[in-house]
């Protein structure tokens, strides 16, 4: 059966409540990308069922990852690093955030080649935190 984007909206944001427990997207702000033509969305499943996701946009010769969630349950079982896998398969240079706190993140990013290159300060909000800017793909 095939999702509308509206289905695809509910059903990203559902992943981020179930990840973070807070809202940083809200389900327009996630219809909005979803409708966006340089914004992709890769799904993973696991027991038939929607076990994550990874958003990317790809601008003018290069990719920025916008959002990599893997439900709780299904967290630390290789799932994340298949998504990541998919876009590393492009020979262009690839972007990303992650919250300084955020250490599995960023060491999930290191594994897949990723390198810190940057810190934004106060960068994100509830609660306020910096960014590392990483980078991935040197070539």
């Amino acid at each position: 059966m095939t999702q509308t984007i509206e289905e695809q909206a509910q059903l990203v944001f559902a992943i981020l409540e179930d990840v973070h427990g807070q809202f940083s997207w809200t389900p327009v702000q996630i219809l909005a990308d979803l409708r966006r033509m340089e914004t992709h969305y890769f799904y993973i499943h696991k027991k038939e069922e929607v076990a994550g996701f990874l958003a990317i946009q790809k601008l003018y010769g290069e990719i920025e990852i916008t959002n990599l969630a893997i439900k709780k349950q299904y967290q630390r079982q290789g799932l994340a690093s298949k998504l990541l896998a998919v876009v590393l398969e492009s020979s262009d240079p690839i972007f990303l955030e992650v919250r300084a706190s955020n250490q599995a993140a960023q060491k999930l990013y290191e594994q897949s080649g990723f390198k810190h290159i940057s810190v934004r300060k106060n960068y994100y909000h509830n609660p306020v935190e910096d960014a590392i800017l990483m980078k991935g793909n040197e070539g």
